[in-house]
């Protein structure tokens, strides 16, 4: 014969709330779905985001170029020659010398 106390727990572990392992299975897969289509995307729109910077960036050099080469007749090898301040930036502007 069962001893009630024994047969009372058993009946209480069955009426606990909870997730099983096949549920918390099935959200980890859905995260993987999601993570797999959303990690590309995210670094796709960072290096469109880069690009931009850099075509600013380089558009903004170009504007003090064609500034100083009014000014003084020719174009300068150094930027800081032109006033122009580096951002802080993915992408590094400067000049290679021979």
């Amino acid at each position: 014969m069962k001893s009630p106390l024994i047969h009372s727990n058993f009946k209480k572990s069955l009426n606990q709330a909870g997730f099983t392992l096949i549920e918390l299975m099935v959200s980890v897969g859905i995260v993987g779905v999601l993570a797999s289509v959303a990690v590309p995307n995210y670094n796709r729109y960072t290096a469109k985001a880069r690009q931009t910077e850099a075509k600013v960036s380089l558009g903004s050099v170009y504007t003090v170029e064609q500034s100083y080469t009014v000014d003084m007749g020719g174009y300068s090898g150094c930027l800081s020659l032109l006033g122009y301040n580096t951002p802080t930036s993915y992408y590094t502007i400067g000049f290679n010398s021979p």
